[in-house]
């Protein structure tokens, strides 16, 4: 059995009653070992259940039969360690040793509460079966058991393509439909989920379990089941499927926009793939209905920087640009605050893996020089010396045993500073390692997190795949898997930067990657490792799916003081540096890296290509960096105007400065910038029509001796339409075919006589129009109908 299966069981929740429930609880509490209630509850309902052959399902188990007779409370003590021993094969027996253990004192302190002197607890051993454990397994093995329940507990799980095992809950499908189909559908998806990626598999589980689950409880036996899933009734099914779906979000509090956007559509292509491209159901007679939650749309001008920046770095960059100065200042200002951000994020994380390789060659000369020395220490002082006066000796004890014993107390045993070992042994850190990886994304802002989550340097078999070099050029490879099987791989080539920044992070992380490889540790293989504290043991630093790791404070004191140029002029002054460094993180770094290709091209493409997009789609993320400059420029807009409308009503009044918030130097820039003047020529002329429109015709000012009219195929095609209507119609059309007769004779008749001739007075665009529409024309008896009609 597996502790994970039996967790997803409900039925595992209403073996034991209330009271029951409520007393081991208590007890563990008493105990020390509260951590352990739960798993000790389920195990104990999962052997109380197992051990029942007289009801299909035990409920609300009261042990009454127990608790009132001593001999029985002793056997059936036995009986559950026996259990834990034969049925939890995946627990070893220092796992074993600390349940049994537990289980021992809770049964102890309920037995003196019952007075039952005679109880006596099995002696369970640490590393091994002791004599009364093997007396509690042989009991267990001769006592009744309801075989099916157990095989029922022990799950049902699906394997990746890389060997990881994942459980899938059918306990609502085994329930309603019993053992056989059940089977089948685990069949389906396993042989689905054998293709899969790890993170993909436990992604599909997610998204079809759901699905399954709600499809059964509407069509609770396998006749209804496979007819409604047949390719006549699938639509109709989906559609009763999808409601309920829609009902159960609403009850639980759940996003009914992520719901119908994400979670339907994907539930949907994952049952497609795995039952109707099988074979299993039928193919749908339509496409299966996925619904989008309408929200209002974003501008079409919008473009996604995969994160976007927070409300701090939003208020940071646009905050304080005075309303005096023009636009195209205002957005010089914009683009230098970007400018000086990342150049002082790029100048001391630049500074820093300078340090990490000068001290990586230097620690090269003190493996070589230093003494390396022996544990135990002798006693006769000849062993070699350590602490911080001795680092040469340190870093050659390090290099010989690194991570594995005796060094698993890295202070102590060689008598310095955990902060002090930490730096001068180069030992990988996250803080470090981000470093790397901003240069890396200011040099090429293509790069995700979730790219990074992927980046291995050695694939499975041990080659090399995440830094190849072909011909003269270098490039990184890795996958953003949100993008899909067949696109997934991103291959980045990298510039002379780039190419020196990923040497130096395999040369920085490759004591650690050394050490793994000797452990038979997978994780080997991936680019980015680091240690979260001195004593442990190397590990992926990862995001998404993985392990998610947020930058360290170390990591944003690095940026909190005073940069200079190499001119010696200020970068960011302290207190600039202090409001920059608590938001630095690697998206932020992304997305204002992106403005500022924005900002260099004013153009969203350009924009989108160096994010690494396959193409621009405005609507790919709920975040967009153009949208909040347009946004500001807008509110900058409006602000502008009624500041000029109280300049232009106040130009004469003494309060006008504190009126407008303006200082005397800014009012000037302003009405300079910013002044109403008179109205436009062309403004003026439009209003004096606007006005004299609805006038009679003779009092109507402006010359009108000119009609422009815009032509295409499809009004072309109504043209010819209306006048094919009206001349071999035999009744009487209706008014609107009479008011666009004689128009459409007019309009097509000039076209007629001038295609083809040599005095043309219209265009060769308008002729190619003419001809395409003329030989696919309207049918005249549809058209009619359709306006009649």
């Amino acid at each position: 059995m597996n502790l994970v299966a039996i967790e997803g069981f409900s039925s595992v929740k209403d073996v034991l009653s209330e009271p029951l429930k409520k007393l081991i609880l208590a007890k563990s509490e008493e105990g020390g070992y509260a951590k352990l209630s739960n798993v000790i509850l389920n195990i104990y309902a999962t052997f109380v259940d197992t051990q029942c052959l007289s009801v299909k399902h035990v409920i609300n188990y009261s042990a009454i039969d127990v608790l009132n007779d001593e001999k029985t409370f002793q056997n059936h003590f036995y009986l559950l360690i026996g259990f834990v021993y034969e049925e939890f094969n995946e627990f070893s027996n220092a796992r074993k040793y600390t349940i049994t253990l537990k289980i021992g004192k809770l049964f102890l302190s309920i037995a003196l509460d019952l007075s039952f002197h005679t109880f006596n607890p099995s002696v369970v051993l640490q590393n091994k079966i002791s004599k009364d454990a093997m007396s509690c397994i042989e009991r267990y093995r001769a006592s009744p058991q309801n075989i099916d329940k157990i095989k029922l507990f022990c799950g049902w799980n699906v394997t990746s393509k890389f060997g990881d095992m994942y459980f899938i809950h059918l306990e609502t499908i085994h329930a309603t439909y019993g053992p056989t189909f059940t089977n089948e559908v685990l069949l389906a998806i396993q042989n689905y989920g054998a293709k899969q990626k790890s993170t993909s598999l436990y992604r599909i589980i997610g998204n079809i379990m759901p699905l399954l689950n709600t499809i059964a409880r509407l069509y609770p036996s396998e006749v209804r089941i496979r007819e409604a899933l047949s390719e006549k009734q699938s639509n109709k099914t989906f559609l009763a499927v999808l409601g309920c779906m829609i009902a159960d979000q609403r009850l639980a509090g759940n996003s009914i926009e992520n719901f119908l956007n994400t979670v339907w559509t994907q539930a949907i292509n994952v049952y497609m793939k795995i039952f109707v491209d099988t074979n299993f159901f039928g193919l749908p007679q339509f496409e299966i209905v996925k619904p989008k939650y309408k929200v209002q749309p974003k501008s079409s001008f919008s473009v996604s920087t995969g994160g976007g920046l927070n409300i701090k770095n939003t208020q940071k960059l646009l905050s304080g640009i005075p309303l005096s100065i023009s636009d195209s200042e205002a957005i010089e200002a914009i683009a230098s605050r970007i400018n000086r951000d990342i150049e002082h994020i790029k100048l001391v994380a630049l500074n820093r893996v300078e340090e990490l390789v000068s001290r990586r060659k230097r620690n090269k000369v003190f493996i070589n020089e230093g003494v390396v020395r022996n544990f135990p220490a002798c006693n006769s002082g000849t062993s070699a010396p350590v602490g911080v006066d001795n680092l040469p000796n340190i870093v050659a004890t390090f290099e010989h045993y690194k991570w594995s014993k005796p060094l698993h107390n890295f202070p102590m045993t060689l008598q310095a500073p955990a902060d002090f070992l930490v730096r001068e042994l180069n030992i990988p850190t996250s803080t470090n390692i981000l470093c790397f990886l901003t240069l890396l994304i200011i040099e090429h802002p293509q790069i995700t997190p979730s790219w990074i989550a992927n980046w291995e340097l050695f694939n499975r078999d041990g080659k090399k795949v995440g830094f190849v070099q072909v011909g003269s050029q270098y490039a990184i490879v890795s996958c953003k898997m949100r993008k899909g099987v067949n696109n997934a791989e991103q291959i980045l080539i990298l510039n002379d930067r780039s190419i020196s920044i990923v040497k130096n992070l395999i040369e920085y992380t490759d004591i650690a990657r050394q050490w793994l490889k000797r452990q038979g540790d997978d994780n080997w293989r991936f680019m980015c490792l680091h240690c979260l504290s001195i004593g442990s043991k190397p590990t992926t630093i990862a995001y998404g799916n993985r392990k998610k790791i947020q930058p360290l404070p170390q990591f944003y004191a690095l940026f909190d003081q005073a940069s200079l140029n190499k001119k010696g002029e200020v970068i960011l002054s302290k207190e600039e540096a202090n409001d920059l460094a608590c938001n630095i993180n690697l998206r932020p770094i992304r997305s204002s890296r992106a403005l500022q290709v924005y900002f260099e091209t004013y153009s969203v493409v350009a924009m989108s290509e160096a994010l690494g997009h396959k193409q621009l789609k405005p609507d790919l993320l709920s975040s967009y960096l153009p949208d909040v400059i347009l946004e500001y420029f807008n509110n900058r807009w409006i602000r502008i105007f009624q500041n000029a409308v109280i300049c232009k009503a106040m130009k004469h009044s003494p309060y006008l400065s504190n009126a407008a918030d303006l200082s005397v130097n800014e009012l000037d820039t302003f009405m300079t910038n910013h002044g109403i003047g008179d109205l436009p020529e062309h403004l003026y002329k439009g209003k004096q029509v606007a006005t004299s429109i609805n006038a009679e015709p003779d009092e109507i000012k402006g010359d009108f001796d000119k009609l422009v009219i815009p032509f295409s195929i499809p009004l072309i095609q109504v043209l010819t339409a209306i006048i094919t209507v009206v001349e071999s119609s035999t009744e009487e059309v209706s008014d609107f075919f009479i008011k666009w007769y004689e128009s459409a004779c007019f309009l097509i008749k000039q076209l007629e006589i001038s295609v083809g001739e040599k005095a043309s007075f219209v265009s060769k665009e308008i002729e190619s129009l003419y001809k395409e529409a003329k030989a696919n024309p309207l049918c005249p008896f549809k058209f009619k109908d359709a306006l009649c009609h």
